[in-house]
């Protein structure tokens, strides 16, 4: 008789969860500060800490799926992205003039598959340390809004991009 490994995720569960612990709170925090300066650097946190969810989210299956009420929010969410990948995949022409309208649903849609990973993610993880966390959201997001009234008031900018894609630009007709 041959002997023979298995390889599978869930063979070293401890490592996505101890990986997933750390990076996935302050990988959301860290995309949210980035963002208004570089919306590259942005995008990739954004698809580390997304990979990172999903790792968990494979290898704890079971755990996921038990809390049936916490399915609801996370599932909406993988529908939307997949929707808008479906949009985008439909109605995509390369010889258009609005190229960049096309990539903000295809970049819309991997956000938010990656974003429902996230969330599933974060509702089953232990959350340790949850007032550094909540001052360092806080802060983040008191940022981010201030840099949306900067953008507004003193660049009379009726669009701020706070976006992982470049933003769509009309061509004048």
């Amino acid at each position: 008789m041959l002997n023979y490994l298995r390889y599978s995720w869930a063979k070293y569960p401890a490592v996505s969860a101890s990986l997933t612990t750390n990076t996935l709170f302050p990988g959301c925090m860290l995309t949210l500060a980035v963002m208004p300066f570089s919306t590259i650097i942005a995008g990739w946190l954004f698809y580390l800490t997304g990979v990172s969810a999903a790792l968990y989210v494979v290898t704890h299956v079971e755990q996921v799926l038990v809390a049936k009420r916490l399915l609801i929010l996370p599932t909406l969410l993988l529908l939307t992205g997949c929707l808008n990948l479906v949009w985008f995949s439909l109605y995509y022409h390369p010889d258009t003039l609005f190229t960049d309208v096309y990539s903000t649903y295809r970049t819309a849609g991997h956000a938010a598959i990656l974003g429902a990973f996230i969330l599933l993610a974060a509702c089953h993880l232990p959350h340790k340390n949850q007032p550094i966390l909540q001052i360092g959201a806080l802060a983040v997001c008191i940022m981010t809004l201030a840099y949306a009234l900067f953008q507004s008031v003193f660049h009379d900018m009726h669009r701020v991009s706070l976006s992982l894609a470049r933003q769509p630009v009309w061509p004048i007709l």
